[in-house]
């Protein structure tokens, strides 16, 4: 490849030297043709030259030529002939074109695939062959197998005729051993330890499990980025100048390993001094410093200080204020080693929505998108409402990906937002089952539409089948009702269902209407109407409660029950933050007819939190309150339950308190969760609870508690959830065993 350079520059200067020797000088240019190209037209090369018919000859304009010539990239040997007529001189440029390249292949390549070696180079097959360029992509694989810990590994490229105009370029490849990292040494380092520096940093020495971490060899970007955090580790901890040297790599032959030293230069640690805001009006300095982190006579540190300015311009973009800037200045105290700073605030003025585009839906119709957004084109531009839109649409439930790009118009004081979507499948058919520790089997067959149209309309029907129940449902929701905020749906549903005791046969439908009152808040108003039939299956009549015989029969409940609904959860499906709040009042009977007459209420309280990197904290409290209206016990299948899965884990399903349930109910569960891999997280859990029973009070038995951990992760058949709850205070004749609690195919 440098002899082919070598050659063509040669051959420019000797071509210079006998035109400069045959005292063309001057002669008038008639004519100029070009032989030997078919890829390139005649004029396309004629363009290039600065030799132009009717001018007069200069040698050097020849030199030019064969430089612009070879620069195109498509020729590979230039030649000029120079013929001199009665009237001027013909000036003919000879090519010989570079041939295509038809194949291109890897040989010796043994530990690296060759798609993975095809991905790093960009030239392909068809292309011209490029000298230059295939010197550039063999450096490039060369530097990748560096990379992947290849230290030694050398690649030549080499090329073979596959007719008059192809040829298969090939990169013949000496991969030699992965070479391992044998030590790290850290030097200049007072402040802090080796073992303390050496954790910041992705780059380690080989060791015995580095099969599975694939940590033990080099690679040069990561190796990059370890210099980087270790400066900003000394930046954030007041070494304000603070330098980190290129890294010496050795590799020892005898030992065949590498070797590397990191050199940093430490400097003196610096704290802040004076904090002092300037150019503020909108909002005053006092409510500023209530959202810093930063304040005086602590270690400087910059990433702190850097988050303050992020916040700031947040305050102002919540009123209005895109284009605010906050400038630091910075001034250093060498005898305190103190670093005063000064927020210069530009304040800008007020910032408008101009226009709110939609890219990515396919299916989904703009309104159902444009509906969620909580900024309207022409208001004040609110970053806070931005978070919320961005909220609203991924809580749709349509969407794989959602992106909320704001455009900035500086020159109008307007800002563009751009709301990119990625769709996923909203339609569902399945047929499948699943397995739970309280109903063993479980069948379920379902075909639900959550975008039906593309409107954010939802219809599905369902059933499911186990040794314990039987069911179907048939259900529709209108979110937006006449492209109003008010949802509108209905349900019809048969179930049968058999526990210890009796069996339970209930049909019904419901109508139900939901309308926002608050931000994040909606008032639920549902109508039911149910029939229930319960028949008792225990064999010895006399083992049989007073209140399992007053059900016993028809009888059919008419109910209205209010729902306040305050939801402001991240994600509705993975919550990592926000809470969801219920509040639910029933009433049965009385002006609604039905043989059953009663009223209910529930408090169902839901919170999460972020606590530290992917740590996730939930909260979950319920209490619950049911009392026949005339002063007698309710149905006894309107009692509260506890105990198992979706309770309190540790005991037996429906395990706590009075075998026909209690009117009275409280709950408490709490999670901490984190990642393992992917889409698998883990749970350490405490869950508290206790029914009542008609005429005692709450409290009146101290709750059962249970505590445990488990792991949640999706299955092609559905959702996994394993616990492994263990009793914590079980009374006399409570089975004192810790219990798995698990399910697959079925949401709870």
């Amino acid at each position: 490849m440098l002899a082919k350079r070598v050659k063509a520059l040669l051959l420019l200067m000797v071509t210079s030297f006998v035109l400069m020797g045959a005292g063309y000088e001057n002669l008038i240019v008639k004519e100029i043709f070009i032989e030997g190209n078919r890829k390139i037209e005649d004029q396309a090369i004629i363009y290039k030259l600065q030799t132009k018919i009717g001018n007069p000859f200069r040698s050097q304009n020849i030199e030019e030529d064969i430089k612009a010539i070879y620069n195109i990239g498509y020729f590979e040997e230039i030649k000029v002939d120079v013929k001199e007529n009665d009237d001027g001189l013909t000036i003919t440029y000879i090519l010989t074109e570079r041939p295509l390249i038809k194949k291109i292949s890897f040989s010796g390549n043994k530990k690296l695939r060759t798609e993975t070696l095809n991905e790093q180079i960009n030239i392909s097959a068809g292309g011209i062959y490029n000298p230059f360029l295939i010197e550039k992509n063999t450096q490039n694989l060369t530097q990748y197998y560096k990379n992947e810990g290849y230290y030694l590994a050398q690649i030549e490229s080499r090329t073979e005729k596959m007719g008059k105009e192809w040829i298969e370029l090939i990169f013949e490849i000496k991969e030699g051993k992965k070479i391992k990292i044998r030590g790290i040494k850290i030097e200049g380092n007072k402040q802090y330890s080796d073992k303390e520096i050496k954790k910041l940093i992705e780059t380690q020495k080989h060791w015995f499990f580095s099969f599975i971490t694939s940590s033990g060899y080099l690679k040069k970007e990561t190796l990059s980025q370890d210099i980087f955090k270790i400066e900003n580790f000394y930046f954030n901890n007041g070494f304000i100048h603070a330098t980190v040297k290129e890294p010496d790599i050795f590799f020892d032959p005898e030992k065949e390993g590498l070797f590397i030293s990191i050199d940093i230069q430490e400097g003196d640690q610096y704290r802040s001094g004076e904090i002092a805001i300037k150019g503020n009006s909108i909002i005053a300095s006092d409510r500023i410093r209530k959202y810093m982190t930063i304040s005086e006579d602590e270690v400087f540190n910059r990433e702190i200080l850097r988050s303050d300015i992020s916040t700031i311009q947040n305050l102002y973009a919540e009123k209005g204020y895109v284009f605010t800037q906050v400038v630091p200045i910075t001034q250093e105290k060498r005898n305190e080693k103190k670093i005063n700073v000064t927020l210069d605030i530009e304040e800008g003025e007020l910032t408008y929505i101009d226009k709110i585009n939609i890219v990515g839906n396919i299916k989904t119709r703009d309104k159902v998108i444009r509906r969620e957004v909580r900024l309207k084109e022409g208001e004040i531009f609110n970053s806070r409402k931005i978070r919320y839109s961005y909220n609203n649409i991924t809580n749709l439930g349509f969407f794989e990906t959602v992106d909320i790009q704001p455009n900035t118009n500086p020159d109008k004081n307007t800002v563009d937002l751009d709301i990119k979507v990625k769709e996923r499948m909203s339609g569902q058919m399945s047929v499948g089952g699943g397995y739970s520790s309280a109903e063993q089997f479980i069948w379920t067959a379902e075909v639900k539409q959550g975008n039906l149209f593309g409107r954010g309309q939802k219809l599905s029907v369902s059933t499911e089948k186990s040794n314990e129940r039987f069911t179907y449902n048939l259900g529709f929701t209108e979110p937006w009702l006449f492209d109003i905020p008010l949802s509108a749906g209905f349900d019809f549903y048969y179930l049968e269902r058999i526990y210890d005791d009796y069996d339970k046969t209930s049909r019904g439908g419901d109508l139900q209407l939901g309308y926002p009152v608050a931000s994040f808040t909606k008032l639920y108003g549902t109508y039911l109407i149910e029939n229930v039939d319960i028949k008792i299956t225990k064999n010895d009549p006399a083992e049989v409660s007073a209140g399992l015989l007053e059900a016993e029969g028809r009888s059919s409940t008419r109910s209205l029950r209010l729902s306040l609904i305050r939801d402001n959860r991240d994600n509705r499906f993975k919550p990592s933050g926000g809470s969801r709040n219920q509040l639910t009042f029933e009433t049965a009977g009385g002006l609604f007819g039905g043989s059953n007459e009663f009223f209910k209420i529930i408090a169902d309280s839901g919170w999460h939190f972020p606590v530290w990197k992917k740590l996730i904290l939930s909260l979950h409290g319920k209490i619950g309150y049911v009392r026949g209206l005339r002063d007698e016990p309710p149905p006894i299948f309107e009692n509260f339950y506890c105990g198992g899965l979706s309770t309190v884990r540790g005991y037996d399903e429906r395990g706590i308190g009075p075998s026909d349930g209690g009117n009275k109910t409280v709950l408490t569960n709490v999670e901490l969760a984190f990642p393992i891999y992917d889409m698998i997280r883990g749970i350490l859990f405490y869950d508290a609870g206790m029914v009542y029973e008609f005429g005692d009070k709450f409290f009146k038995k101290s709750l059962k508690e249970g505590a445990g951990v488990g792991v949640r992760f999706f299955t092609p058949i559905g959702p996994l959830r394993l616990d492994y709850g263990i009793p914590l205070n079980p009374e006399p004749g409570d089975d004192k065993q810790a219990k798995w609690h698990f399910a697959i195919g079925t949401y709870f």
